[in-house]
C-alpha cells in the first residue's frame, strides 16, 4: 500500500523486487536531533544513564533489531528529559 493525500494505493511488484525498511530514530534533546538507531547512539545521548538503559534493554528483552523495540527504549528514554 502506498499512502498518498488520504488515499491509499495497492502497488503489484515484481516478484524479484523486495522492499527494506530504511527507517531511522531520532531523539530530540535541548532543541538538537540525534540518531537513536541502535543502542550504543542512545548511550550516546544520554552516557549519566547507560546503566539504566542497559537494564532496561535486558529487562524488556528488547531486540533493537526489531523497530518497535528501539520505539520502547526511546520512549523510556524519554522520560529523561522531562
Amino acid at each position: 500500500m502506498l499512502p498518498n493525500s488520504g488515499r491509499a494505493y495497492m502497488l503489484h511488484l515484481p516478484r524479484d523486487y523486495h522492499v527494506t525498511d530504511a527507517s531511522q530514530f531520532w531523539i530530540r534533546k535541548k532543541g538538537n536531533y540525534y540518531k537513536a538507531n541502535n543502542v550504543s547512539q542512545i548511550i550516546k545521548v544520554f552516557p549519566e544513564r547507560s546503566k539504566e538503559i542497559k537494564e532496561f534493554i535486558k529487562v524488556h528483552n528488547l531486540d533493537l533489531k526489531d523497530p518497535s523495540d528501539v520505539v520502547k527504549l526511546i520512549v523510556k528514554c524519554n522520560e529523561f528529559v522531562r
